[in-house]
């Protein structure tokens, strides 16, 4: 069930105000939509990289990755049915990520006609050259793995002549859709008479984990608008809420 954005929007104000006696800067809904959706980028950050680079207080250590607070955005086969691969050049073969893609998580590809599947070993750029030659490394049809990097939104498969994939098997997580309250017209047309209103759009995150996104908002609105002393009552108050 999606999280709606009148509750986010009824928990930030409930938060915010209560945090702050109410001495708070007054916050329309743009501006709430807009807090929510850097809130909503910072727990996609936190959460898949298990990092909190900006030392966000959320009551708990981040100190790995939480894939089951992002369950709600894992895409994966069979919903995701198998994808075709193209063939680049010298038994390399390529998948764009769809427009959605924005963390890999696993993969296997298929050869045409043959139920075998080959994970895919994911190397950093810089090494794959070394990887490529390497007897151990190097993508292999016995041991049933195929060496990949990732660049340029895309997923490069070095078949190297002992696989010729036609099909991946992909799991990714997606990115979250931006929430709208739906009350305002887009920013090209505030100008015009009688603006149509953006259409609402509810947070896809999973329900459960709603007051980690309220307590990151609330965090963000505090380094936007207090001095640092009211920042720091504000964050030990919030770490007593989560």
């Amino acid at each position: 069930m999606p999280i709606t954005v009148e509750y986010l929007h009824f928990k930030l104000e409930q938060s915010y105000n209560k945090l702050s006696n109410n001495h708070q800067k007054y916050l329309t809904d743009v501006e709430k939509d807009e807090v929510l959706n850097t809130a909503i980028f910072e727990y996609l950050e936190i959460f898949i990289h298990g990092r909190n680079p900006k030392n966000f207080n959320l009551g708990f250590e981040v100190t790995q990755q939480r894939i089951d607070m992002l369950h709600t955005l894992v895409v994966s086969y069979p919903e995701f049915s198998k994808q075709d691969l193209t063939l680049l050049e010298d038994n390399v073969y390529y998948y764009e990520f769809p427009d959605n893609y924005r963390s890999y998580r696993s993969a296997r590809v298929y050869e045409n006609s043959c139920d075998t599947a080959y994970d895919v070993n994911i190397e950093q750029h810089g090494d794959l050259s070394t990887v490529r030659r390497a007897v151990h490394r190097k993508t292999s049809k016995r041991f049933q793995y195929i060496v990949a990097t990732i660049r340029n939104n895309r997923l490069y498969l070095y078949g190297e002549g002992e696989i010729l994939p036609s099909k991946l098997e992909l799991t990714y997580i997606r990115k979250p859709s931006k929430v709208c309250k739906g009350t305002y017209p887009s920013l090209e047309d505030r100008n015009k008479s009688n603006p149509p209103l953006l259409s609402k759009v509810n947070c896809d995150l999973p329900e459960e984990y709603v007051d980690i996104i309220i307590s990151i908002a609330v965090q963000e609105l505090a380094r936007r608008f207090s001095d640092g002393n009211t920042k720091n009552i504000q964050t030990d108050k919030l770490i007593n809420l989560t």
